[in-house]
């Protein structure tokens, strides 16, 4: 149940606030209505169950598994720090973790930035960069999409919905930032086609 009190606000503010966070939790509800037989009803009652991706064998499993390279054209934003257009992700499988390496310019002897997570919300420390005080958590919506957020000294920084396309072909990031709207109206939307 949502509690009405804690999405008031005044302003422009507030609502910009609420209809964020509206998006993210539809976001999620259709997620799981997509990825279970449950009925909708069920879904929504009181006890939400998210699927369960904790396991060395069901990680390995995960269709975002793999190398992903940005596709420039389709993308409103390239998150390569270094400007790059053969910005890469790779994920692979690490016990019941997914290690996400990050490269700038790739190929690298090294990633840029690299982190583990386990999918149950739990945080790992500096994804981005050690010391800043940063952790992420990652919650499965269904094996193709994942919510994701990002913690600035216990404040959140960053939201994110990844989703690989049902052939298997493209990975999506959609990020967003939960205290300011998008200034400029543009997406930060990034895809990614798997090489």
């Amino acid at each position: 149940m949502i509690v009405v009190s804690a999405f008031r606000r005044t302003g422009e503010e507030g609502h910009m606030r609420s209809h964020g966070q509206n998006i993210a939790l539809s976001i999620v509800i259709a997620g799981m209505i997509a990825a279970g037989g449950a009925s909708a009803s069920a879904q929504l009652g009181s006890q939400v169950k998210m699927p369960a991706y904790d396991d060395p064998a069901t990680v390995a499993a995960l269709p975002m598994l793999g190398r992903w390279k940005i596709n420039v054209a389709k993308s409103t934003n390239n998150g390569s720090r270094a400007g790059s257009d053969t910005f890469t992700w790779i994920f692979t499988a690490e016990g019941n973790k997914v290690r996400h390496d990050i490269y700038d310019v790739y190929p690298a002897d090294k990633p840029s930035r690299s982190y583990a997570v386990t999918l149950n919300g739990a945080e790992a420390s500096d994804p981005h960069e050690p010391g800043i005080g940063e952790t992420i958590s990652w919650w499965p919506i269904n094996r193709s999409t994942f919510f994701r957020e990002v913690k600035l000294k216990g404040q959140v920084s960053q939201r994110t919905m990844y989703s690989v396309s049902a052939d298997g072909k493209v990975f999506t990031s959609q990020s967003w930032s939960p205290t300011k709207p998008n200034e400029r109206g543009v997406s930060n939307l990034m895809y990614f086609d798997r090489q």
